[in-house]
């Protein structure tokens, strides 16, 4: 690729992680401009899986410092999240990608309504004890999340709103749960490496800049407090909802 078209998606992948370092969504805007840029969309997906892997890394260790991790969470989630990564990755290039961007549209607009109309969920920590009916939902719900990130991308969302609605997790805390989680991608990442062609600039380029705009943006985030970050969510949420479907 040629360096200014580097430098561009450079500077676009900078201010997408900056302002969805905590809301999630920032495959909705980043996956179209490189499709846009004639990259193919295997590569498309190889390269943001790979580069969100490394970028994680900056997101954890932001996290941690600020101890806003649930960790007992991590180790029911992430067991779920490798397997439902391993499965988005086999299934990558053998779906039908409209079809799933139909159905994440719709269920991306039924979180963001249901979270702007109750407004005080999520801005407060709450103990919650997961009854056995509400695991029959939660668990399943997130294995489905894992491999619609792999294979569609921008499902921070769905995975916040587990937290937040079956957890009791505000915002911050389960947006830097869903990071340690979502590090199981690196099994997925490895599986691209193996049995695809990446393309390393790019990769590179999306670390690079990825990281820069996630370090800042976390903290930016935190700093402006919970209520901020649901209504960026809901923002990011209705138009990545809404974009799926008519777009």
């Amino acid at each position: 690729m040629e360096i200014y078209t580097l430098l561009i998606i450079g500077i676009v992948t900078l201010l997408i992680n900056f302002f969805c370092a905590i809301s999630g969504g920032k495959a909705f805007i980043l996956r179209p401009l490189l499709i846009f840029l004639g990259v193919p969309i295997v590569a498309v997906i190889s390269s943001a899986i790979i580069s969100g892997t490394a970028t994680r890394l900056v997101k954890i260790y932001s996290y941690k410092k600020l101890k806003k991790i649930d960790f007992k969470l991590v180790k029911i989630y992430f067991p779920i999240s490798i397997i439902g990564s391993l499965i988005g990755g086999f299934l990558t290039i053998n779906l039908n990608e409209e079809i799933l961007k139909f159905i994440l549209g719709i269920s991306i607009l039924t979180i963001g309504i249901f979270l702007l109309t109750n407004k005080k969920l999520g801005l407060k920590e709450e103990e919650i004890l997961l009854k056995p009916k509400q695991k029959i939902i939660a668990y399943p719900f997130y294995l489905i999340k894992s491999i619609l990130l792999v294979i569609v991308g921008g499902v921070g969302s769905i995975a916040s709103f587990i937290l937040i609605k079956f957890h009791g997790k505000t915002y911050i805390t389960a947006a830097a749960t869903n990071a340690l989680i979502n590090i199981s991608s690196i099994f997925v990442s490895i599986y691209f490496i193996i049995n695809t062609k990446i393309n390393w600039e790019l990769v590179i380029t999306l670390i690079i800049f990825g990281t820069i705009g996630s370090y800042f943006g976390i903290h930016y985030g935190i700093k402006k407090g919970e209520v901020w970050v649901r209504n960026l969510t809901i923002i990011v949420i209705l138009i990545s909802g809404i974009k799926l479907i008519f777009f």
